[in-house]
């Protein structure tokens, strides 16, 4: 199933010109009122919010002289879609008055959201929508304009989609927990991943440096997992305990735990917590290892925020890039299952702008993740690292 039907899993309803299409995953060709019954305002009102960034509520703004309000209006939301005048092309149909326009769209945007947000271009003049066709083979869509005033000119808006992308796009970025090298397939997968990828190193584990070396060379960002009280990690099998963040530690001794960590995983990007729910419920300590973080100009990432957590607050209070990790990925799950769920993490980028998920190793999930890379540019999500989510300062967002 393609992200873009995901808004609704059978039927897209779309409110155009007074009307509402019905959208399956086939060929499109609807009256406007056929569906008026049969689909609830819930739906419309979904669809009205996830097109409210494309200026569709605008009357035209820009008057181009040659061009009718209506043919202002198409080239206002073409120009929205990242489509200068100059590459918009007019003509007049033989044997017709009818106007047709041609222009080649970036991808990254759902097939119905297009659509709607070219159909707004009604507003404000004497226009409606008469016809929709979008072909099932993917090669864009037709919409067709008639006016109620019999002088004006019928108007075929033809979109196909351009090679390019949009260059505003929602992002996605995955950590990969508590990596580790080994020489298998899964290893081999996850580093030669064509995408952008963080790895979350724990500094204890054997072999640390060179996992990190190793993952920059392969252009992975690295993230050092700090254990934090409650630690979660048990011990190592020759028995050692790996350096754990308690509440109760001195300053220099939180201060002394992050500088080895800093050693032991030399390319580190930023930080996140392994445990250490209670431990980001204090503000003193919280304060502490921020500010050490802070100083080597790095990042923090929560996982598992609770209601108490103080971890937001801080980093806001002292400027620390923060995020927190909107969704974990259990590594048993199989291929299928993991498509379905990187799906539904797409839909929350869509929505707000970014997502952090995060798993661990496991072949099913960076399988998923290789198979669904092409749907997830189709819709607008690039997979971005992390630092290219919670830095916007530094211009990556």
């Amino acid at each position: 199933m393609r992200i873009r039907y995901i808004l609704l899993p059978a039927v897209i309803a779309l409110c155009v010109g007074g009307g509402i299409y019905v959208f399956t995953s086939g060929t499109y060709r609807h009256s406007l009122s056929a569906a008026r019954e049969l689909i609830p305002e819930s739906v419309a009102a979904l669809i009205r919010r996830h097109g409210a960034t494309g200026g569709a509520e605008k009357a035209y703004a820009k008057k181009r002289p040659g061009h009718s309000p209506m043919e202002n209006n198409i080239l206002d939301r073409l120009a929205l879609l990242e489509i200068a005048d100059s590459s918009v092309s007019f003509r007049q149909l033989p044997d017709s008055a009818a106007i047709e326009i041609r222009a080649a769209v970036p991808r990254g945007k759902p097939v119905e959201w297009l659509v709607w947000h070219l159909s707004s271009a009604t507003s404000g003049t004497s226009y409606r929508v008469e016809d929709c066709f979008c072909p099932s083979d993917d090669r864009g869509c037709a919409i067709r304009f008639t006016s109620s005033e019999p002088h004006q000119p019928g108007i075929h808006l033809t979109v196909s989609w351009a090679s390019r992308y949009f260059s505003a796009t929602a992002k996605m970025a995955v950590i990969i927990r508590d990596f580790g090298f080994a020489a298998d397939q899964k290893t081999i997968e996850y580093l030669s991943f064509p995408e952008p990828l963080t790895v979350a190193l724990l500094p204890s584990r054997k072999l640390a440096s060179w996992t990190s070396r190793i993952s920059k060379e392969y252009k992975k960002e690295i993230i050092i997992l700090q254990p934090m009280e409650p630690c979660l990690i048990p011990r190592a099998p020759d028995g050692r305990k790996p350096p754990c963040i308690m509440l109760h530690y001195p300053e220099s001794r939180v201060r002394s735990i992050i500088d080895g960590a800093a050693e032991a995983v030399p390319d580190f990007a930023g930080f996140s917590n392994f445990g250490g729910t209670r431990a980001l419920e204090d503000s003193r300590l919280t304060g502490i290892l921020f500010s050490e973080i802070k100083k080597r100009h790095g990042y923090f990432i929560e996982d598992r925020a609770t209601r108490k957590s103080v971890a937001s607050a801080v980093a806001d209070r002292i400027s620390l890039p923060f995020g927190t990790i909107g969704r974990s990925v259990d590594s048993a799950m199989d291929v299928s299952r993991a498509e379905e769920l990187i799906r539904n993490c797409a839909m929350e980028a869509q929505k707000r702008g970014y997502v952090i998920i995060s798993s661990k190793a496991s072949v099913s999930f960076i399988r998923a993740l290789k198979k669904q890379l092409p749907v997830l540019r189709q819709n607008g999500i690039r997979l971005s690292y992390v630092s290219e989510i919670v830095t916007p300062d530094k211009g990556k967002k």
